[in-house]
């Protein structure tokens, strides 16, 4: 992966649907309506961020790469407003800026219970399910793209190589 300075081939990202989109899940009603604000989402970046800043598998992982905490809170809640409001502040990479993190598939596992968590106590529960439903999209094709299988290996014996 350290070779690696592009976004991943859209063909990864194409392989697991994003449940965000038209999202119905999680007990959500077809069109139920859903209620979040601006302040909502930068109390859900603000309250993620403390909780990850101090875990002990993420934390380390943020404290090397956010020289700017409050520059960072602005992308994310971009980020966020793009994704549940539809505002075009938001036009960055996310794939992209996650590749020289040297990130494992534990620190994927532990920023999705993190989010989970609070989603649940900052949101509504309509934007939560919608919101967990990105991350939940997110982590799956970014471990896709970081995490390639080998494919090479399969090619030849039918299974997975398992070195």
């Amino acid at each position: 992966m350290e070779n690696r300075t592009a976004q991943a081939a859209p063909e990864i990202a194409a392989l697991v649907a994003d449940r965000a989109e038209g999202f119905s899940g999680h007990g959500e009603q077809p069109g139920a309506d859903m209620r979040v604000s601006e302040d909502d989402l930068m109390r859900l970046v603000k309250t993620f961020y403390s909780k990850a800043s101090a875990d002990p598998v993420l934390g380390p992982v943020f404290a090397r790469a956010i020289p700017d905490w409050e520059g960072h809170y602005q992308i994310v809640q971009n980020f966020w407003s793009r994704t549940l409001l539809g505002t075009t502040r938001y036009s960055g990479m996310p794939f992209a800026a996650h590749i020289p993190l040297q990130l494992k598939p534990e620190h994927f596992v532990r920023w999705v219970a993190l989010f989970k968590d609070t989603a649940t106590h900052v949101l509504e529960p309509v934007a939560a399910a919608r919101a967990i439903a990105k991350v939940e999209h997110m982590s799956t094709c970014f471990q896709a793209g970081l995490f390639p299988p080998d494919l090479a290996g399969t090619a030849a014996t039918g299974h997975p190589r398992r070195d």
